[in-house]
């Protein structure tokens, strides 16, 4: 079975001469990029980059698959784009727990996934669970002990 993701990382690595720059530019790990270069190796059986101090070079063999797949693999990028849908996370709060508990993860968060549309709803703890329950609110982060919440 083909893999695309593996192609899709293989394709930006080899744009970028840089594992540390394609990890930036997929929000992947390093170490994860490598993983899965090396597994793209093994399952064609060919040396894809020459590692060099500064970055990566494609070998000729690497050359030769990133010519052949480079078009595909955008148009493949391209659709996937155009198809994905804004996500929404709902996320249901006590008044200003949300923005002061985790205002700079969201913030952060909100920063390296511009297209997620994180909604912060502050509500009392019954009516958040009612919303949980009734799948308005996806996640609920709640002071109130777990007793409390059984009861509602």
């Amino acid at each position: 079975m083909i893999d695309f993701e593996l192609y899709r990382i293989f394709v930006v690595v080899a744009e970028e001469e840089n594992i540390t720059k394609a990890s930036m530019k997929l929000n992947i790990s390093q170490p994860a990029i490598t993983k899965h270069i090396k597994s793209l190796e093994k399952q064609l059986s060919i040396k894809l980059f020459e590692r060099l101090s500064k970055g990566v070079s494609l070998t000729e063999e690497g050359r030769r698959l990133y010519e052949k797949i480079k078009n595909p693999i955008g148009e493949l990028n391209r659709v996937d784009e155009e198809m994905c849908k804004e996500v929404s996370i709902n996320i249901g709060t006590h008044n200003h727990m949300g923005s002061c508990v985790f205002g700079d993860v969201i913030n952060e968060y909100c920063l390296k996934y511009p297209d997620v549309n994180l909604n912060l709803i502050c509500e009392e703890t019954s009516e958040m669970i009612r919303k949980l329950k009734s799948k308005e609110l996806d996640i609920v982060f709640s002071k109130k002990h777990s007793e409390d919440i059984k009861r509602t």
